[in-house]
């Protein structure tokens, strides 16, 4: 993906660091990897604020989540809203492949006949954990 000239001009005013640091995150952003970058994504609070616009450019430009620390310690994470909006996209994606792929496996068990009737797996259940009350409780 070629850069913009206002992306390639932005980064020239920018410490060679954090040019470096944004390279890096683009790559990884680019190739469909969006996790925290343990290695180049931490910055202080502090220098965050200092930089807000800079860090702001950075991350529309990659898309990747920052760390942010208070006294070392990671106390937020920044993200751009379009990039938390397709990672809220995609985790709805994964539930709903999850859920599909389960009651496949539920389709699958009952047609080849390992079912068993839901009286009899409550019953086995509570007498597994200890639970009383009866068979008419179930």
């Amino acid at each position: 993906m070629a850069e913009s000239k206002t992306t390639a001009s932005f980064q020239n005013l920018l410490p060679g660091p954090l040019v470096r640091s944004i390279q890096k995150r683009k790559m990884r952003s680019e190739r469909g990897v969006l996790m925290l970058d343990l290695e180049n994504g931490i910055e202080s609070l502090t220098n965050f604020k200092r930089n807000t616009a800079d860090y702001l450019q950075q991350l529309h430009q990659t898309g990747t989540p920052l760390v942010l620390t208070v006294n070392g310690r990671a106390e937020v994470v920044v993200q751009d809203a379009v990039a938390y909006q397709r990672l809220l996209e995609r985790a709805a994606k994964a539930d709903l492949a999850e859920t599909v792929e389960a009651i496949c496996e539920g389709l699958a068990d009952s047609a080849a006949g390992r079912v068993k009737p839901a009286r009899k797996a409550l019953q086995a259940l509570a007498k597994k954990y200890g639970i009383t009350g009866g068979d008419d409780a179930l």
